[in-house]
């Protein structure tokens, strides 16, 4: 859904008390509901598109705190904690089994399963997304719908999460360390069918199959940090 609208942007500064208009303009412009990604804006890049998917994974929404507490119940200790513990490269394993008990939360508790819908991610096209409490209350989603799920929940806990697009799939990946540039990537759409060891095995033999392109920068091949969003001011939308 779209909808036409103008908008008037007024910069004012002021300069010995005065006040001096340094830009007044009116414009016209599209507003499309909160739940539709326009692959493709005009002044804008494709990286600087895809990096605005950083909006829709939301981890502070109630539902995703919900999943972590589910989550909770499959780790050992029977907690959840945030960031990272010091060590290099997960050498303790707490990266991992946060990871893991979102997985099988979402697997056992939430009943997910993944639901293979068309993504393009071609230029001019709009998709309707779900956001992460969308794809925990219908139970499905397609990969992009399911790596913002699993990125809000990783995000949550304060850990680094990325997510990866490729021609007509989406992937994530979550840094081991705070040292070293290694990832653990996770096959989302593995959800209810495989075990999350199965899940990483699965992502990173995509990622080695997709990394050259990546890396280079090829069309349609997109690597995007949520940290390095949030840092650039995109900020998760508010839930309803």
């Amino acid at each position: 859904m779209q909808q036409p609208a103008q908008f008037h942007i007024r910069v004012a500064a002021l300069q010995q008390g005065e006040e001096k208009i340094i830009l007044e303009e009116t414009g016209e412009t599209l507003v499309f509901a909160r739940r539709d990604f326009p692959w493709g804006i005009p002044g804008m890049s494709e990286v600087e598109t895809f990096e605005l998917l950083a909006a829709m994974v939301t981890p502070n929404d109630p539902k995703v705190e919900e999943l972590l507490r589910a989550a909770a119940d499959y780790t050992e200790s029977g907690a959840m904690w945030g960031g990272y513990s010091g060590v290099e490269d997960d050498e303790d394993g707490e990266v991992w089994e946060r990871l893991e008990a979102i997985w099988q939360a979402a697997d056992e508790i939430y009943d997910l399963t993944y639901v293979s819908t068309l993504v393009t991610y071609a230029p001019g096209d709009i998709q309707r997304i779900r956001l992460p409490r969308e794809t925990l209350e219908q139970q499905a989603g397609n990969c992009i719908d399911l790596s913002l799920l699993f990125a809000a929940a990783a995000e949550a806990i304060r850990l680094e999460v990325a997510i990866i697009g490729i021609p007509g799939h989406a992937f994530i990946g979550v840094r081991t360390d705070q040292v070293n540039d290694r990832y653990y990537f996770i096959e989302t759409t593995l959800i209810g069918q495989s075990s999350f060891a199965r899940a990483v095995e699965a992502g990173a033999e995509t990622w080695r199959e997709v990394a050259e392109s990546v890396e280079n920068g090829e069309p349609n091949y997109n690597w995007l940090t949520i940290a390095t969003a949030r840092e650039k001011g995109i900020l998760p939308l508010p839930w309803p």
